[in-house]
């Protein structure tokens, strides 16, 4: 996926949930914790509503578009509904929170918009997306680039799987 172009990128997982990763220097960034890259933590409980796909799922039922499921809606996906012009506009304000904030904290290559995200929604929110880069010292912040996924929809869960593969089998303590 993007890792082959970009060294450093911060991944947005959307799915029933928000989440992400970092991916630092090549490398995923874990943290003290292992909860590096959670950064759907950036927005506030009140007054924003979560980048989430189960959101746009509700909106196609109020809407009378029968989706059981977030896997059901994605397996019947039409970029046409009216309701993805509702639910980018619900969402917007969060989204553009979190990639300026991975943007000025991380000073990433790119941010990936990925997890279980059709690539047809993916290309309709990058035009959308909107940086806050206030200038200092008459210098506007460079910004990077927002990319739909090319890794397929299982990148998260092969990430995952081969965290211990790469300590214990991959790493200089191995």
């Amino acid at each position: 996926g993007v890792g082959r172009w970009a060294r450093t990128f911060a991944y947005l997982y959307f799915s029933t949930g928000f989440g992400g990763g970092i991916v630092h220097e090549g490398k995923l960034l874990r943290g003290r914790n292992g909860n590096a890259g959670e950064l759907a933590g950036c927005i506030p409980l009140e007054g924003f509503v979560h980048p989430n796909l189960e959101n746009l799922r509700l909106l196609l039922v109020e809407d009378g578009i029968a989706v059981e499921t977030v896997s059901h809606m994605i397996e019947r996906f039409d970029p046409s509904w009216s309701a993805i012009d509702v639910w980018l506009e619900r969402v917007s304000p969060a989204l553009n929170l979190v990639v300026s904030a991975a943007s000025a904290v991380l000073d990433p290559d790119a941010v990936v918009l990925g997890g279980q995200l059709p690539k047809a929604l993916a290309e309709r929110m990058i035009p959308l997306i909107q940086f806050s880069s206030a200038p200092r010292r008459g210098y506007i912040r460079p910004v990077p680039v927002v990319v739909a996924a090319e890794a397929s929809t299982e990148s998260a869960a092969i990430g995952a799987a081969a965290i211990p593969l790469r300590e214990h089998f991959f790493s200089a303590r191995g």
